[in-house]
Formats: structure tokens, C-alpha cells, sequence
């Protein structure tokens, strides 16, 4: 009788590991899932910027590696900020062909 309860408690020190490891693996597929669905979602994301130059909504996918776009209706080119930060893109940076906003700049300093 000692045998068989010695035996048991083998049993469920075996199946308590066991549950441990399990537990385990179920965590890391749901964090697989996770970054496998949460990139499905942001690649399949279709979103739209406006030009700065002309307004023309460009239709446009999530991608960090895509550093500019051209516009297709004014061929101007529009450097892409993923982060989300805006407060640097407040005013004209110098680097525009057409807006006419950097002749507005210097002629401000120059008063």
C-alpha cells in the first residue's frame, strides 16, 4: 500500500510538471499568433495621405521601410514619417519644388 501511494504521488508530481510545460507552450504560440496576426493586420491596412503640394489623397500600405513616395499627380516626392511625430513637419522645410512657402521664409527674414 506504501508502494501504490508513493507511486500516485510520483503520478502527480509528473502530471503537475507536465500542466507547467503546457502552460508554457500555450503562452508562447499565443505570443506567435500574436505577432503573426498583429503584421497581417498593419501590411493589409490600407490608409491614405494628402500631398502637401497638390492635396491629392494617395492611397498607401503600412510600410516602415518605405521612406518617400511620389505623388502621382504632381510627381513631387513626400518623405514618409511612420512614427506618427508631426511636430517637426509644421511649416516649409526648404526642400519643396512648387509651394512657394520657402520664398515666403526668406523674405521674412529679410524685413
Amino acid at each position: 500500500m506504501a508502494e501504490l501511494e508513493k507511486e500516485i504521488q510520483k503520478l502527480k508530481q509528473r502530471i503537475s510538471e507536465l500542466e507547467s510545460k503546457l502552460d508554457n507552450i500555450q503562452n508562447i504560440v499565443e505570443d506567435i499568433e500574436k505577432d503573426i496576426y498583429l503584421d497581417e493586420e498593419i501590411e493589409e491596412q490600407e490608409d491614405t495621405i494628402t500631398c502637401p503640394y497638390c492635396d491629392y489623397e494617395i492611397p498607401i500600405y503600412y510600410d516602415e521601410s518605405l521612406k518617400e513616395v511620389e505623388c502621382p499627380e504632381c510627381q513631387n516626392t513626400i518623405e514618409l514619417d511612420w512614427t506618427g511625430d508631426t511636430e517637426d513637419s509644421f511649416g516649409c522645410n526648404g526642400h519643396c519644388s512648387s509651394c512657394g512657402g520657402c520664398e515666403d521664409d526668406d523674405e521674412e527674414k529679410n524685413k
